[in-house]
């Protein structure tokens, strides 16, 4: 039974927050994980790669120097590869996001059924970056990536890093966002869901801090702003 057990174990730890939760673990490896709320991260530390995945919201990763260990982060069909840096992984409906804080990463764009790819490995016995056989797109600090989960389109922008981290703090920031975008974040910490029902209003364009949690004050400021109303339905806001 007990060598059943231990050959069915693929040493794979599972974390994960609740609405409105926010939570940071540290790793055996010396990393840091920070999870925002509503958010899920598998991970997996074997002696020559270290594997995580992401499930479901987003999660910082301040990674410890390691560069004959690799640390994979997968989201959706995304997977960013480090050795030692700092950056986020966000997962939304249709977007995977990545920002970069520190050091280097370089995000593949690798089919959901496919196994993350392990490293191919140099003969020179010095430590190295491991190669990936599919091209990656190398991020700077500063960056954020934008990538689709539904094909292979992406871009890059510059990142607002204290805007991008306000969400560690309490804090839900928007410069510009989309309404769709903006609700989907808030309702990370929204025990009644935001719904927006009306596509003619998801671009509509929501700045401005907000309390993480605080899912009346944003209603009221994106229905003072635009003509949108806000009707109360069983768990949930309907904005059309």
């Amino acid at each position: 039974v007990a060598l059943t057990i231990l050959l069915l174990h693929d040493g794979t730890t599972h974390y994960r927050t609740d609405i409105g939760e926010r939570r940071v673990v540290m790793l055996d490896d010396g990393s840091r994980l920070t999870l925002d709320a509503a958010t899920a991260v598998d991970v997996r530390l074997d002696d020559d790669r270290r594997n995580l995945e992401l499930l479901a919201g987003r999660a910082k990763f301040d990674v410890v120097h390691d560069p004959l260990r690799p640390f994979t982060v997968r989201a959706r069909n995304r997977v960013t590869v480090a050795t030692g840096t700092s950056f986020s992984v966000e997962l939304l409906p249709e977007q995977v996001r990545v920002v970069l804080y520190e050091g280097q990463v370089e995000v593949i764009d690798h089919p959901e059924n496919d196994e993350v790819l392990a490293p191919m490995r140099s003969p020179d016995p010095q430590p190295s970056i491991p190669e990936y056989t599919e091209p990656a797109l190398v991020l700077s600090p500063g960056k954020e990536l934008i990538a689709s989960t539904a094909g292979s389109a992406a871009h890059v922008i510059e990142a607002d890093l204290t805007h991008s981290l306000s969400w560690e703090s309490g804090l839900l920031s928007f410069e510009g966002e989309p309404l769709a975008l903006a609700a989907e974040r808030m309702n990370r910490y929204a025990k009644n869901r935001i719904v927006v029902r009306d596509q003619r209003i998801a671009s509509y364009k929501i700045s401005g801090v907000f309390e993480a949690g605080d899912v009346d004050a944003f209603i009221e400021g994106v229905t003072a702003l635009y003509p949108i109303n806000a009707t109360r339905e069983p768990g949930k806001l309907v904005l059309a």
